[in-house]
């Protein structure tokens, strides 16, 4: 019972019931949130053409090759993770930056991320490292009233392997 005094301020303690027997978990401390729109986040129903739904590396390609001006593909990921590389045609607003991004005037936004800041109306294409972080942001997105939302899954993890190959 002593080494439970160090695991609970980093484990959660989950009782859950199966017939008549108790079994009890220990695991790290998630935020509930996270875990559904990890769960979201790779569903495999309707990858392709969803509104508000999920693309697939295809996608981002055909998205990339068209530079329509009315899609914006987005980055979550912070700035020392950019460093490593990003999807062409793609502007950096850090998750961490976001609700205060988002909340900002059009002229602030614009100085402050070096782009037009994009319309309720027009598509948005979220990523990040591997498809978690995009998830909360589409859904906050989503939330905020933008209409077409989407979040690339695979993320840069999967654009990086796939577009080496």
């Amino acid at each position: 019972m002593f080494a439970g005094r160090f695991i609970k301020p980093l484990m959660a303690v989950t009782r859950v019931p199966l017939a008549r027997q108790t079994i009890t978990t220990i695991a790290p401390r998630v935020n509930t949130f996270w875990i559904q729109s990890a769960s979201r986040a790779y569903s495999t129903s309707n990858l392709e053409g969803n509104k508000n739904g999920f693309i697939v590396f295809e996608d981002i390609q055909k998205l990339i090759k068209e530079n329509d001006k009315n899609c914006h593909i987005i980055d979550v990921r912070e700035p020392s993770e950019v460093i490593q590389g990003s999807i062409p045609t793609s502007n950096n607003v850090p998750l961490s930056q976001f609700v205060d991004a988002w909340q900002s005037s059009d002229d602030s936004f614009e100085k402050k991320f070096g782009f037009k800041k994009p319309s309720e109306k027009e598509t948005l294409v979220v990523y990040c490292m591997a498809g978690i972080r995009s998830a909360r942001a589409a859904d906050y997105l989503r939330q905020s009233g933008f209409e077409d939302v989407r979040n690339y899954a695979g993320s840069w993890a999967d654009y990086a392997e796939k577009s080496r190959a």
